[in-house]
Order: structure tokens, then sequence, then C-alpha cells
């Protein structure tokens, strides 16, 4: 028997708090943050750009990153999202051992995923008819009106609210080269093997608020990227019953 195909994705996940106020003392111990930072993750390259320090791994696709205005991390994956959950709790373990980082009211807390992902045995073209059996109802009927045949319908951006969080999702078929050179920008993902497929952004964010210790930060990252997943995976099952 040959070896079982499986679907596969590629993603960029960033987690990101912004402060209502700015840490000023954060420029008193920038250094000496960033070398503790190096030290515990065993990382080489450091980027000073003013008020903010990015450090990355050899292959710059894990970044952590702070400033006096914000802080969070960014990681590059395939066909995962437990890494990302690793180094939400590697961040958060770095600021309860480093003390002098102050987390004060917050104005904006998010998680964002792109992801990039291919079905086996579809093509883009069978992409580009469910999303046009989505977006157009009646694209046959359109098209007769019209008198044209609809090729390719764009993108479907969509608003949620759950809760107190808010979710905007915009998604649409595109090609590996399409989503490398105009979103991830990292030849990273050159060797992915899959040349079409659906490209996915998901933003999920809560606004305005004062969690008293890093423990509940912790958890309302963790918890919103497991709602990432599950948004994801759904929409998944939903789009693909459409080609049935």
């Amino acid at each position: 028997m040959g070896k079982k195909q499986k679907d596969h994705f590629i993603a960029r996940h960033t987690f990101e708090i912004r402060f209502k106020n700015r840490n000023l003392t954060f420029m008193d111990y920038k250094g000496e943050m960033g070398d503790y930072i190096i030290k515990k993750m065993d990382w080489e390259n450091l980027k000073l750009t003013g008020s903010r320090f990015d450090i990355a791994n050899n292959n710059f696709d894990k970044i952590l990153f702070f400033s006096w205005e914000n802080f969070g991390l960014q990681i590059e994956v395939s066909n995962d999202f437990e890494d990302f959950k690793d180094y939400i709790n590697k961040l958060f373990e770095i600021l309860d051992e480093f003390k002098k980082y102050k987390v004060g009211d917050i104005s904006r807390i998010g998680i964002k995923s792109s992801i990039f992902y291919h079905k086996y045995g579809i093509g883009v073209d069978e992409v580009k008819s469910i999303y046009k059996n989505i977006m157009l109802k009646d694209s046959g009927v359109i098209e007769k009106k019209m008198g044209g045949k609809i090729v390719d319908t764009g993108f479907l951006a969509i608003n949620m609210q759950s809760d107190a969080k808010f979710v905007n999702f915009t998604t649409g078929p595109m090609t590996k080269n399409e989503v490398i050179s105009k979103i991830f920008k990292n030849d990273l993902y050159d060797s992915f093997n899959h040349k079409s497929g659906i490209y996915f952004d998901i933003d999920l964010s809560q606004k305005d608020l004062n969690f008293d210790n890093l423990d509940k930060l912790k958890e309302w990252a963790l918890e919103s990227s497991s709602s990432i997943e599950k948004k994801f995976k759904g929409f998944i099952d939903y789009f693909f019953s459409l080609d049935n």
C-alpha cells in the first residue's frame, strides 16, 4: 500500500499586548533584559530599535519582542498550534522571572494566525469554485445576467464577536508563491511542497483590560489560541464539505 497522503498547512502565529500608557522605566533596563533573554533562550540574534528590541532564533522563525508600549512573540510553523502555545508559556515564564518589566493597564490584547492550508487532491480551480459558491449563491444567474463567467471572487471577510472578544477573519484562494511573497515574506516556506490552497487569516482580540496577574494573561492567551485553532478547523470542515 502507498503512503497515505495528508493535508498540510503553514502558519505564522503572533501574540501581542499593547499598553494604555508607556512603560518609561523600560529604557533603564532594556539591555539587561535583552541579555537575560538571550542567555535563557540560547538565541543570538538581537535587534535594537529605539524603545524596542527583538530577539530571534538562528532561523528567524521564532521572535520575542519587548518595548515600552507593547510586547509579544511571533513564530512560523508547519501543521502545528502546539508550538505556539509552548512559546506563550515561555514568554510568560520570562516575565515572571524578570520582574523589572511591569505589565500595566492594557489597551489591546490579541492573537493573529495567518495560515495557508492545502487539502490533498484539491487544486486551485476547485478551491476557487467553492469560494464562488459560498460568496455568490446565485453565481449562475449572475453570469447569465452579466454575460460573462466568474473566474475569481477575491476574499471573504467576516467580523464576529464571542463574549467580549472580537474576531475578524479573511479567507480566499491563493497559490504558494502568492502567500509567500504577499503574506509571509519568508523564504522559510519555499520547501512547502504544495502549490495552491486556502489562505486563512484570523485575528482575535479584546480591548481595555485590567488583569491583576500574569497567570490570567497567560490563560487568556492559551484559551484564545485554542479558540483560533477550533475556528480554523471548523471553517475547513465546513468549506470542504461543500465540495462533496
